[in-house]
This record gives C-alpha cells, sequence and structure tokens, in this order.
C-alpha cells in the first residue's frame, strides 16, 4: 500500500537493519518519509554499528541502538521503550514489535525475494516507483573530520579489502596485484594515490595486503583508514574518491550511496540482490562455468575471480565514466 495521509506533526517508527549494508541501503526509504511528511518526528531503530549514518537525516528526532542478545532479549527491551502511540511503523525486519506496538498505519517487510533488488524490494513496499535511492546525510564537521584522515588535494583510489564473512572476501594478494597494476609507473592511475579502508577488526587483512604491495619496487605505501567508527566521516572520504574497489560489503553500499564510482567484487552471494545501487557501479564476478546443459550457473566462489578480468573490467568502466584524470584506459570498450 502507498503511504497514508498523516497529521502534522506525526510520529513515525522506522525499524532498520543491523547490518551497514542493509541500512544504508534503507536510508532511500526513510529520506522518500521525510520528503514525504516534512514536519514528521521520526524515531529510527538500527544495529548500532549504523547509528551513525542517520545522526542529521531531517524529522530524525531519536536513534535507537539495537544489539542482538541472546533469545531475542533485545526485542523485549526494545517493545518496552517503544510502547506508545504512533501514527505510522516502517519495519524493514518484518520483527512483532511493528504488530504489537499501538500504530494507525504499518507497513512490514515480511518477505524478501532473493531474486530482487534490495533497493526496489524496499521500494516496492510503498509502491514507490523509481525506488528511492540510498542517500546520506554528512554534517560540516565529519567532512572537517575526514580531511584530517585524507587530504582533500589528493585525487586517489579507495580500496576495501574486507567483508562480514571470509566466503566474500577476495584473497589479500590480488588486492595488492589489482593495485600495482592499476597504479604502475605505466598505467593510466599511476598519479593517484591509494587508501584502504576497514574496519578495526580487519588489521590484519589490511596488514596482508600492505606486506603484499611492500614486495613490489616502486609501489608508494598507501594511506590506511582503520577503525573510523563514525561512518559519515568514512562517506565524506569516499565521495572524494576517484574510484573505490571493494568486495559486497557495507563500506561498498556506503561508497555508491556517496557518489563515487564504485566497483563491487562478488563470489557467491546474489549481486541482484546487492550490488551497489546506481548509475556509476559496476559488479565484477567470476566467469560463469560452461556446464552442459545446465539451466543456471551456480554460484562461483570470489577466489575464482582472476585480477586479470577484474583490472580489465575496471579499466573500461573507468574510461566509459570519463576519468581521464584518475584511472583511464587506452583499452576498448
Amino acid at each position: 500500500m502507498r503511504l497514508p495521509t498523516l497529521r502534522p506533526r506525526a510520529r513515525i517508527l522506522f525499524i532498520t537493519n543491523t547490518r551497514i549494508g542493509d541500512a544504508v541501503l534503507s536510508t532511500g526509504l526513510l529520506g522518500l518519509l521525510t520528503e514525504t511528511y516534512p514536519t514528521a518526528r521520526i524515531t529510527v531503530v538500527v544495529g548500532y554499528l549504523a547509528c551513525s549514518l542517520f545522526d542529521a537525516a531531517p524529522c530524525v528526532e531519536r536513534v535507537i541502538a539495537l544489539r542482538k542478545q541472546q533469545y531475542n532479549r533485545h526485542w523485549l527491551g526494545l517493545y518496552a521503550s517503544l510502547f506508545r502511540s504512533w501514527d505510522l511503523i516502517v519495519d524493514l525486519r518484518g520483527s512483532a514489535t511493528a504488530w504489537l506496538v499501538p500504530t494507525r498505519y504499518r507497513r512490514v517487510l515480511n518477505r524478501s525475494d532473493p531474486a530482487r533488488s534490495r533497493v526496489v524490494e524496499l521500494g516496492h513496499l510503498v509502491y514507490a516507483d523509481p525506488p528511492p535511492a540510498p542517500r546520506l546525510w554528512i554534517k560540516e564537521r565529519d567532512r572537517q573530520a575526514a580531511a584530517r584522515l585524507v587530504p582533500t588535494d589528493l585525487a586517489f583510489l579507495a580500496v576495501a579489502p574486507g567483508a562480514s564473512s571470509p566466503e566474500k572476501r577476495w584473497p589479500a594478494e590480488r588486492f595488492a596485484a589489482m593495485i600495482d597494476r592499476l597504479t604502475a609507473p605505466d598505467a593510466p592511475g599511476a598519479t593517484l594515490a591509494v587508501t584502504l579502508l576497514g574496519a578495526a577488526d580487519e588489521r590484519w587483512l589490511i596488514d596482508a595486503v600492505l606486506r603484499r604491495l611492500a614486495e613490489r619496487p616502486g609501489i608508494r605505501r598507501p594511506l590506511v583508514v582503520l577503525g573510523e567508527a563514525r561512518l559519515p566521516v568514512v562517506a565524506a572520504i569516499l565521495e572524494r574518491a576517484r574510484l573505490y574497489i571493494g568486495n559486497d560489503s557495507g563500506l561498498m553500499h556506503l561508497a555508491a550511496a556517496s557518489g563515487a564510482p564504485t566497483v563491487g567484487l562478488f563470489g557467491p552471494t546474489p549481486a541482484t540482490r546487492y550490488r551497489p545501487w546506481g548509475e556509476r557501479t559496476l559488479v565484477v564476478q567470476p566467469e560463469d562455468p560452461q556446464v552442459p546443459g545446465a539451466l543456471y550457473a551456480p554460484p562461483q566462489p570470489i577466489a575464482d575471480l582472476r585480477v586479470e578480468r577484474v583490472v580489465d573490467r575496471v579499466r573500461r568502466f573507468a574510461a566509459e565514466y570519463g576519468l581521464a584524470s584518475g584511472i583511464d584506459s587506452d583499452c576498448v570498450a
């Protein structure tokens, strides 16, 4: 059903996802709510790692950090804190809270279609066509913090080798080989610096890439942004990136939402559902195996993704979007 007509200063409860990537993808729907109800008072419930995404969103008067507990005890405490009368509840988790808390209207996402883009699915919940694209709300203080981490006059390639699970992670040595190929002295990206980004618990992965790069002569040591907890600060860095390359992860979705040209490396996870959203985005996957008589191609391990394939696709992508002052390409389209 479409969004209902609400009274001025309506109270809206927006329950979104725990993971950073899913929370980023839901920001478009929240943005649509703020545009439809510009005087509303919105409470957002989100996983604690993604709370900062919503700090500067218009109409949001409260952000509740959801921390998972055993036996779903986190929902009990949430229910107690939210028990009041609402005008509209939008629940993207299909939780019981949306049905137990009193409200005039509710929009609850109960089922997911793995063959459909998550952004399209969220738009369909309120019959929004086109679906609302993810967006970011960045404060000036976050841009100042970003400038202290990565200078604003630096042209750079942003690379994030991490992901939430091992099956999503392209090997560190291949990230190093890719960076070497794209920024070599005789390569079109020779003038770019490199910035490696990751969560605090991904230091080992960043270090693995750095060690591999140190073995390659002539490679400049990359800048490292590690463990920055405020996602708008990271977004303020990414919006200045000449190009972003990373695995299927929250940072990939953050990069695409920031407007950076974004390349997502995918293995067995469904790219149709979780590809980065936007025109200047690209998905690179292993080549489909040739299985005679097969009706579909089985998911491929990300370890099957070759460096040569990524470099070639990145160069073509960069050439298509006119990144001549960054990673350009002389290869044919």
